[in-house]
């Protein structure tokens, strides 16, 4: 039987050019009183002196610096699950860090949980505001309400047995950079996941480097559409049988990004698909329109820096 004294952790972090934040994430997994980890940080082609910065925490033998050519932080994360020995595999970001104590609920969901290979836990900003919904403190939670976003919804984190990389096709896709939902939509419906609704991440917005705050490319909205291509290919069928909602939000940021990247035609018919399924969307309906007329990014780009300097201020 599973005890908390043989539960093993493995944490993977990628990182690229993050000397400045990643003593952040290693710190809060040190000073954890559960002490049976391993941190894998995997650096992705970094130029910056990220080394240097991890350098003097490698004495601690449990702390593994790998360094590889770059290839985006899927091809990171897949490094990182190859060298990983632990029985539980977990990933954080290198700007986020652990809440403390956070080891010790998570030994006891994956030493009392032996039925369940994934583990759903809460998380929230900078600023202390949760990140997440979800209902009830634990819960069972199946693909299927999983993706209607009855009972859970939001920007949590979760944790995975070894089991679930068994199958070398549960990786995640290095032709796409980020798109973690795909990956995590397919494990869900494979294993059994479980929710608990206590704080174990402190996760970081408004980084000059990050996704979501930096300016929109075309290179980057060509992602975004090749993200949210794979989700219908892949996931379509479900979302339009549990949740309508969260389809039509798909068709419309697939639909902006064919406007700023084409074909028009295919924008067009995924913006009225949008329309169908969530009609009431006027945030993303506003920025398809605008798209159309600002294929050069400059007013998208604006009112993004004005959005972010609001909400990280």
């Amino acid at each position: 039987m599973t005890t908390e004294n043989t539960v093993s952790f493995s944490i993977i972090t990628p990182t690229f050019n993050r000397a400045w934040c990643i003593e952040r994430v290693v710190k809060s997994v040190l000073q954890q009183k559960f002490q049976n980890w391993e941190l894998i940080i995997v650096d992705d082609g970094s130029t910056d002196n990220t080394k240097n910065v991890v350098e003097k925490y490698l004495i601690d033998p449990r702390v593994r610096y790998f360094y590889k050519r770059n290839g985006g932080v899927g091809s990171a994360r897949n490094f990182g699950i190859e060298h990983a020995k632990g029985g539980l595999i977990m990933f954080i970001d290198s700007d986020d860090e652990f809440t403390e104590g956070a080891f010790d609920t998570i030994a006891y969901a994956e030493c009392h949980y032996n039925d369940f290979g994934i583990f759903i836990l809460g998380a929230t900003n900078q600023k202390g505001k949760k990140t997440y919904f979800m209902d009830g403190d634990r819960r069972p939670i199946s693909f299927e309400e999983f993706i209607s976003e009855k009972y859970y919804k939001g920007e949590a984190y979760m944790c995975f047995r070894r089991i679930v990389f068994s199958d070398k096709e549960d990786r995640f896709d290095e032709e796409i950079n980020g798109g973690e939902s795909i990956w995590i939509f397919g494990v869900l419906k494979k294993y059994k996941a479980i929710m608990f609704n206590t704080i174990v991440r402190i996760y970081y917005t408004g980084s000059a480097d990050s996704m979501i705050t930096s300016n929109l490319t075309i290179s980057k909205m060509k992602n975004v559409s090749r993200i949210q291509s794979k989700l219908l290919e892949e996931f379509g069928e479900d979302f339009r049988k549990y949740n309508h909602k969260k389809l039509g939000e798909i068709y419309l940021v697939l639909a902006r990004a064919l406007a700023l990247t084409g074909p028009p035609i295919l924008s067009i018919k995924y913006f009225l698909r949008g329309i169908l399924y969530s009609p009431f969307d006027i945030k993303r309906v506003t920025l398809y329109i605008l798209s159309i007329f600002d294929r050069n990014l400059y007013v998208n780009n604006f009112l993004n820096s004005v959005y972010n300097r609001i909400t990280h201020k």
